[in-house]
């Protein structure tokens, strides 16, 4: 009988962390995911060029004609690419994670797989969502005809049931895009059965790391903010809480401008650390799951002891 093998959860826990060291990386992923919102620049640029009366309505009337379609359009157009770029960014995290040597940045067929294997889980749990969705539906329409209690607690059980269904899903796949790069093919079976003896594991450790990149994020946040605020108001900035329209709440808007330029870099980078949050714990753990290699040529392609 083979041996169940587990990760190390302190060094999974730590990998997020690592990455701080290297906060030029991290903003470049950060620039990297808030790009696609360039398409939004002409848009801002029509408001910056109207008078603060006229700005206000245009943000307040109600939504219409070829601009507001115009705007939807490269609205769901930047979201889509963010998304894409997410993944990448996601891609590189993992290699930085597993390689410290790793620029953090390029395309190749690492990447490639990285992403490929994400878009299809994603598509598989699109499926399985409305698979348990018509379920459901079933499920509901067969306890319709039971009292008002027995029908009450068919359905809950029914929705735990489910919920339990796709936290398990979730987790026994979490594995598969890092071990891919790992392992330099598409290993989803590698993957599955790495998480198998792993799920309460790999269960903590989203929870710890949630809680973590909460904390980081709240602290992150004041810290930022406090920043842009003595800037503001060490400028003689004022805002008037209590103003009925956008421009009556500052007299000089400069100190506000220059304020939330400032700002601007820290919440950059703080968007490619939670990036990295997300995925590091997972690369770490793959790493110490992954098939042992055979060769020194495969040895190297894991590099998170060397961190």
């Amino acid at each position: 009988m083979t041996r169940r093998r587990h990760f190390d959860f302190g060094r999974a826990i730590e990998a997020p962390f690592l990455l701080m060291k290297r906060p030029l990386v991290l903003f470049g992923w950060g620039l990297v995911m808030t790009a696609p919102f360039l398409l939004l620049a002409p848009f801002a640029a029509q408001l910056f060029s109207l008078s603060p009366t006229d700005a206000v309505q245009a943000v307040t009337a109600e939504p219409a004609g070829e601009d507001w379609i115009a705007f939807q359009i490269a609205n769901n157009a930047a979201s889509g690419l963010q998304l894409l770029l997410g993944l990448l960014v996601s891609a590189w995290a993992t290699k930085a994670t597993l390689d410290r040597r790793a620029s953090g940045f390029g395309l190749g067929m690492d990447e490639v797989r990285y992403i490929v294997v994400l878009i299809g889980l994603f598509i598989g749990l699109i499926v399985l969502l409305f698979a348990l969705i018509l379920l459901g539906l079933g499920v509901g329409a067969a306890a319709w005809s039971f009292g008002e209690a027995a029908r009450a607690w068919t359905i809950g059980l029914y929705v735990v049931v489910a919920v339990v269904a796709v936290i398990w899903l979730a987790l026994r796949t979490s594995l598969m895009a890092p071990m891919s790069m790992i392992t330099g093919e598409f290993a989803v079976a590698a993957g599955w059965r790495a998480a198998g003896g792993n799920i309460w594991a790999l269960l903590g450790l989203t929870i710890i790391i949630a809680i973590l990149a909460l904390v980081v994020t709240l602290f992150a946040y004041a810290l930022i903010f406090g920043i842009g605020a003595a800037i503001f108001f060490g400028m003689g900035g004022r805002i008037d809480f209590q103003a009925l329209e956008l421009q009556d709440m500052t007299a000089n808007w400069t100190p506000l401008l220059v304020a939330g330029g400032v700002i601007a870099l820290p919440l950059i980078g703080l968007m490619g650390l939670m990036q990295a949050f997300g995925v590091a714990p997972f690369a770490s753990a793959a790493a110490d799951l992954s098939p042992r290699p055979e060769t020194p040529d495969a040895s190297a392609r894991v590099q998170l002891d060397s961190l």
